[in-house]
């Protein structure tokens, strides 16, 4: 079945306006396509004449159930914590015979996984949206207050152009101040360029890529690499691999690119086809929909063991609860720290404060669908959460909301951007360290969850990724017995050789 039927089926029954649009037609279809001309979710019903398709919207418009910012009852807002995935963007590398390689992604700078003209916009609207939700709330300042809001991003230009595209529509409609003491400058009528409309700077932040242990869950990181190799001997991975289906697609893959994939890897083929499709090329006859299908759904699985889900402990080692510590413990608890001062600036009046957060009330890490994944994962929600499977879409987001109550409580709250389409959803209870909570799940769960996920015995996500002592340890245990029984055999004769002599010097 083709993703165009699939997508089909999924929203069939779903009801809403109309609309309607032409785009040419291409060898496949594909729901992204569709977001670049709708702004919402739509059901397509398509009409093909000659080389064009006729593709006609029911709209369905995402609408979140009333939410009260920044103040709901006896609880306030106090400060917002936001990872977010880039938007669209080209391949980052593909099978090597491919037609379609580096010089045919020209948008954005050229080149490998470079942002859109779609990405930027993609980032705009999430921006906007969330403008509506904390601006025009009145939680944040209408216009960019640098001790208010901080950006922070993975150090790679899709990420790092996402977030200067996000804060474009979250700050630049219509909130730029011109002139000495504005946020913009004012040229004058005797200069003969403009500032760019909607405009404002604002800093985005960022560190060096391979050791970012914060934004970046495939960092360098020796650990995980170990515990991969660990993991791959499961039963559930050996399954997966000696899988008759398993070995056909590499068989096939390893034919056609060139190269023997692994497990860990198949992403790169299947995300280069798919993002073909969407814009209008074709991919080689040998990829058809029924492999296209095949690889796709298998990567699915891979991606999943690779994020520590669904693999069990082996021996002694909790290799689902290690993978989640490195791919999102550093993350996790970036949040809760940064919760805990901020909780402590609110409760001493600023007096027992880090002067960075004294004022700040919302921080952004703009980063990867491994990211998102790996925040989602380590809150053991990420199937709940995204209803169609898979990984995060472009422009989703996960909300990690502190509020405080007039008794002194403390919780957190959990909203989801599911993608360009949508609006914000609650998922507060869908995260079981939650017991149930339907909004506000209690600071002190969040707290517990972060210590377990904490790398704090090592001292640095430095120090856990350079420790692999778990891996020797996990596979050699017999040798270490085997170890300590030979140490003991060679202590025993020692002192049987130690009493021979006493012997003989008593018979002196």
């Amino acid at each position: 079945m083709s993703l165009a039927k699939k997508y089909t089926q999924q929203t069939r029954n779903q009801n809403g306006g109309i609309g309607f649009g032409m785009v040419q037609l291409g060898p496949h279809f594909d729901k992204r396509l569709v977001q670049i001309f709708a702004p919402e979710r739509p059901l397509v019903l398509a009409m093909a004449t000659g080389d064009y398709m006729l593709l006609f919207f029911f709209f369905v418009v995402a609408v979140a159930a009333q939410e009260n910012i920044p103040v709901d009852g006896d609880k306030t807002l106090q400060f917002v914590q936001v990872i977010w995935r880039h938007g669209d963007r080209s391949p980052t590398t593909t099978c090597g015979t491919d037609q379609f390689q580096e010089e045919t992604w020209t948008f954005g700078g050229g080149g490998w996984g470079q942002l859109s003209p779609i990405g930027m916009q993609q980032h705009v609207s999430l921006g906007n949206k969330l403008r509506q939700r904390y601006i025009d709330t009145k939680f944040l300042a209408e216009n960019y207050r640098a001790d208010e809001v901080y950006f922070r991003s993975t150090d790679v230009n899709r990420t790092l152009l996402s977030a200067v595209s996000n804060t474009i529509g979250m700050y630049g409609q219509g909130s730029a101040v011109k002139g000495v003491w504005g946020n913009i400058p004012d040229f004058g009528p005797d200069v003969n360029y403009t500032w760019p409309a909607f405009f404002i700077p604002i800093p985005i932040h960022t560190t060096y890529n391979p050791t970012d242990y914060y934004g970046n869950p495939d960092a360098d990181c020796p650990r995980q690499t170990a515990l991969w190799q660990t993991a791959q001997t499961t039963p559930e991975i050996s399954k997966l691999l000696n899988d008759d289906n398993t070995k056909k697609v590499f068989s096939i893959l390893a034919e056609k690119c060139g190269k023997q994939y692994k497990l860990e890897d198949l992403w790169e083929v299947i995300d280069a086809f798919f993002i073909e499709r969407v814009y209008n090329l074709s991919n080689p006859a040998w990829m058809d929909d029924d492999l296209f299908n095949n690889v796709f759904n298998l990567n699915n699985i891979a991606q999943d063991f690779v994020n520590g889900i669904g693999v069990s402990a082996l021996n002694g080692v909790d290799i689902s609860t290690e993978t989640r510590r490195i791919r999102s413990g550093a993350m996790f608890n970036l949040f809760n720290d940064q919760i805990k001062q901020k909780r402590d600036c609110v409760t001493s009046n600023g007096t027992k404060c880090s002067h960075w957060l004294k004022n700040l009330k919302y921080f952004v890490y703009s980063a990867h669908d491994t990211t998102v994944y790996a925040y989602l994962t380590a809150l053991n929600s990420e199937k709940l959460v995204i209803k169609d499977g898979g990984y995060p879409h472009y422009s989703a987001a996960v909300l990690t909301e502190y509020w405080r109550d007039t008794a002194g409580k403390d919780y957190v709250k959990f909203v989801y951007h599911n993608g360009y389409q949508d609006g914000f959803t609650v998922f507060t209870d869908q995260v079981p360290i939650c017991n149930g909570s339907h909004i506000y799940c209690p600071l002190e769960n969040y707290s517990q969850h972060a210590a377990d996920l904490s790398f704090a015995k090592w001292g640095s996500p430095e120090k856990m990724c350079a420790d692999v002592s778990f891996a020797s340890s996990a596979s050699s245990t017999p040798k270490v017995e085997a170890t300590t029984t030979k140490a003991a055999q060679t202590a025993l004769g020692i002192v049987g050789l130690v009493l021979t002599l006493i012997s003989m010097v008593r018979l002196l």
